[in-house]
């Protein structure tokens, strides 16, 4: 992935690449995939990879659930931000956003560290 492209320009160059070996009768494995997009990211996406990488069993995530991830982490952390306005109005809801990429990081964190101390194991198949 480029470092000025969006995610979802990289994943549409990735779905050509995949349909073209499936139809060449060349099938590569979920797993593979998953594990190729994670390395390929750039840096600015290596916060979710490391959470990821260490709360989920890579060969059992699906792409569609980590295009998902990764498309709500691109989203909600690297939208551009509103131009500030003196109007209270706009500083309320730019507040607001803020405050949800917070509870954003706070809930991965928290699964991350229910995850590595066992807690939410008997949840996880």
């Amino acid at each position: 992935m480029k470092y000025d492209e969006s995610f979802d320009e990289f994943y549409a160059k990735l779905n050509d690449i995949v349909n073209s070996s499936f139809n060449q009768g060349k099938k590569i494995s979920e797993s593979k995939i998953v594990r190729k997009v994670l390395k390929s990211l750039p840096e600015r996406f290596r916060p979710k990879v490391t959470v990821i990488e260490e709360s989920k069993d890579l060969d059992a995530v699906k792409i569609e659930e980590l295009v998902r991830s990764l498309q709500t982490y691109e989203f909600t952390i690297f939208q551009p931000k509103k131009a500030k306005s003196i109007d209270m109005n706009t500083v309320r809801e730019e507040e607001s956003e803020s405050t949800d990429a917070e509870i954003l990081w706070d809930n991965e964190l928290t699964y991350f560290v229910k995850t590595i101390s066992g807690i939410g194991e008997s949840t996880e198949k």
